[in-house]
């Protein structure tokens, strides 16, 4: 396994366990609020899996950021690569924003949607890292997979507000 699947394979631990598994119970949870017809219970359930995933995604960033350099000497046997870890402390955020959109995005059963931004990320990702491999090469990994990750949570929040879902506030007991 190389640098980049060893980053990844981190990453998506990390944010696995910070999410909560809000990505996986979210769909049901926001599915069920669909079915019921109740558009102002779609929009809490949605809200509250914006919010549940946001408050997870600081959490994992600033767990991988602290543990950084654990995490580098458990995957590589060194430090060397403490600072890359805490550069992708942002990938942790950013993939827990882009899950919980889509878990939102299925819930509503916009499932065309949530393909076409799989198939956008998919696109982004490959277009905006190839420049970045090809001039920085290894030491590039890490702002490669940022760069792909910031993109992929900026195209889920376009496609979550394409389709009129808007949060409601509400008071932090009623979450």
């Amino acid at each position: 396994m190389g640098i980049s699947g060893i980053f990844v394979s981190v990453t998506n631990l990390i944010s696995s366990a910070a999410c909560f598994g809000v990505n996986y119970s979210g769909v049901r949870e926001v599915s069920l609020a669909y079915q019921s017809n109740d558009s102002i219970l779609v929009r809490k359930v949605s809200s509250t899996v914006r919010r549940l995933i946001i408050v997870g995604g600081l959490l994992g960033a600033i767990v991988m950021w602290i543990f950084a350099e654990n995490l580098s000497y458990w995957s590589f046997n060194n430090q060397n690569f403490k600072s890359a870890f805490q550069l992708l402390s942002a990938v942790v955020f950013t993939t827990c924003i882009f899950n919980g959109n889509v878990a939102i995005l299925q819930g509503v059963q916009k499932l065309k949607a949530s393909a076409l931004l799989s198939l956008t990320t998919t696109f982004l990702g490959m277009l905006l890292s190839i420049p970045i491999y090809w001039i920085w090469k290894l030491e590039g990994i890490a702002y490669a997979l940022i760069i792909s990750s910031l993109a992929a949570a900026i195209a889920s929040e376009f496609f979550f507000r394409s389709q009129k879902l808007k949060d409601v506030s509400m008071p932090f007991n009623e979450l």
